[in-house]
């Protein structure tokens, strides 16, 4: 069905396509199947830009899900910027203690700043930087350090390794939080944590006022 031309134009058009995949990344073929699913020849499609990309490989043929956004007879707006809305958080707020510095963790701490209170993080492994060093005696020696591997630290298990966060609201929060643009696109994430992590606890409501992790919590 061809667009409606009453359509508010402030509103975006989204086109959900599927292509196999050595189609995926040919923006050619992206304006030929839209063209294809909105009934409209090719020369009315000024500009398109990928919204959201994900895979189906259950079948032997490997697909593409692919949402894009449409410019019909004219080009897109520019994407629109995402910048930390995070207020600074007084000395004498309220201190709040969260267990674990996985996706869990991350986003109660990124609540208890937006509610003017200072989260203290208990997380036994190593910072998302200093973390990805001790994978090496796994790989080379078969050796697992306790406190520092693919399961435990900061960012949790979808950090390092093949599990990848496929928490699709994760993507929107990051984003707002300094996220890397590309882990915005992919249907199942992977967004690098590392990034956003260093970004977060460099930023206003983090700063080493709001944001602080800390190691093991042993009993006196």
């Amino acid at each position: 069905m061809a667009p409606d031309d009453s359509t508010n134009p402030d509103q975006p058009l989204l086109v959900d396509i599927i292509l196999p995949l050595e189609k995926s990344e040919d923006s050619a073929s992206w304006k030929a199947a839209i063209s294809q699913k909105l009934h409209v020849p090719i020369a009315r499609i000024a500009d398109v830009r990928l919204r959201k990309h994900s895979i189906d490989a259950r079948q032997r043929q490997i697909k593409i899900q692919l949402r894009i956004e449409v410019g019909l007879d004219r080009p897109l707006p520019p994407a629109p910027q995402y910048t930390p809305a995070y207020p600074q958080v007084p000395a004498d707020a309220n201190k709040v203690i969260i267990v674990g510095c996985g996706p869990a963790g991350m986003f109660a701490a990124l609540r208890c700043l937006k509610q003017g209170q200072k989260p203290i993080i208990l997380e036994r492994g190593k910072d998302a930087s200093a973390r990805r060093f001790d994978l090496g005696p796994i790989l080379k020696e078969g050796r697992v350090i306790e406190d520092s591997n693919y399961c435990f630290g900061e960012g949790g298990a979808g950090t390092r390794g093949d599990a990848r966060l496929k928490i699709k609201i994760l993507r929107t929060r990051c984003g707002e939080h300094g996220a890397v643009a590309d882990g915005l696109v992919g249907g199942e994430g992977h967004l690098n944590k590392t990034a956003w992590s260093n970004r977060h606890r460099r930023s206003p409501g983090g700063g080493g006022t709001g944001w602080r992790i800390v190691g093991h919590v042993r009993q006196s």
